[in-house]
């Protein structure tokens, strides 16, 4: 919703009526009269004001103040590039500044996944105004990462047109420390679905996240067929790393991620002679995605779905019988869990 200004119209005329001879020899004198007065209205009625609009950023200054090209650097500052293609459909900035006396007042409606608020706000420059709004309509959508950022001062927005000082690299956030305790069921691992725990920890930048987890699952039991006794008992203890990319959509941080998961599958036999328990080494990619949806700005639940590519085949029997189990080339997991930010 952009912001207009009402048409003023203009009436000239005199007091009575002019005759069609005396209009004859009166026009020249008629149209000059007319032209200087149009021109001094349009000088001193119509503000000189610019209302730009680019994508969900409606913005109006007088002349000399930040116009939107800024004002949209400034919020690419806190968002990053794209911000106007990320938050297309959760964000929409209208600001209006006006000057009156000495300083300069602004009424600033931002409408977010969070709600809707409009304030006015003073300063004695256009251009503080332009920094507090970007600053506030990127702590409607990205609370957490601005605040991470608020600790240093902004750098101003250069001027359009002038390339950015090679001495003044882009600031880099800070990492975020966040642990993960929660549940997760597997389908194709074992030969009946399995559930498990997991515990990991996560390292979180603006675009980028790096996990490391351990992943223990319950003991299922597989026997023989025909009801026998015989069996193993199988459990999976294992440890994963892996990276994500992560795509911020308003509150929620929806990640792609990749990596790589090592352990030890455990086998424990059952009504055998000799030796009971077998250990097996156990590799796996899983690539999959991450959904971490925030409660406030320390907690959040985080769900993660996965496809398993398993590198390597494990398999049990028991001697002088066929073969017990062996793994698939392929699984799924799904997992929930409760992520807590540190710092």
């Amino acid at each position: 919703m952009g912001l207009a200004l009402p048409p003023t119209s203009f009436v000239f005329g005199t007091g009575r009526g002019i005759g069609l001879g005396q209009v004859d020899r009166a026009w020249p004198s008629l149209i000059g009269c007319m032209c200087v007065g149009l021109w001094f209205a349009w000088g001193t009625c119509t503000p000189r004001v610019r209302a730009d609009e680019t994508g969900q950023l409606v913005w109006s200054a007088p002349a000399g103040c930040p116009g939107t090209e800024r004002v949209g650097a400034l919020i690419e500052h806190w968002l990053g590039p794209g911000w106007e293609r990320i938050y297309a459909h959760s964000l929409r900035i209208q600001g209006r500044v006006e000057s009156q006396d000495s300083d300069y007042h602004m009424e600033l409606r931002i409408e977010s996944a969070s709600g809707e608020s409009t304030e006015n706000l003073s300063a004695s420059t256009c251009d503080t105004l332009a920094e507090v709004a970007a600053l506030k309509a990127s702590l409607a959508v990205e609370p957490e990462e601005v605040l991470d950022d608020v600790t240093e001062p902004a750098p101003h927005a250069p001027p359009a047109g002038e390339p950015p000082h090679a001495s003044e690299p882009a600031p880099v956030s800070g990492a975020v420390l966040g642990l993960r305790a929660g549940f997760e069921s597997l389908v194709g691992l074992f030969p009946d679905p399995t559930y498990g725990v997991n515990l990991s920890g996560a390292l979180t930048w603006r675009h980028l996240q790096i996990e490391g987890g351990f992943h223990a699952t319950n003991r299922q039991r597989v026997s023989y067929p025909g009801g026998s006794s015989i069996g193993v008992d199988l459990q999976l203890l294992a440890g994963s790393v892996r990276a994500c990319l992560l795509s911020p959509i308003s509150r929620v941080a929806l990640a792609t991620c990749g990596g790589a998961t090592i352990g030890a599958m455990r086998g424990q036999g059952r009504h055998v002679a000799g030796d009971r328990t077998s250990r097996q080494a156990w590799v796996a990619l899983p690539l999959g995605a991450e959904l971490r949806y925030p409660a406030d700005s320390r907690v959040g639940l985080w769900l993660a779905v996965d496809a398993i590519l398993q590198l390597r085949e494990v398999a049990y029997h028991v001697r002088n019988l066929a073969s017990l189990f062996r793994t698939d080339r392929t699984a799924l997991s799904a997992s929930l869990a409760l992520d807590v930010r540190l710092w």
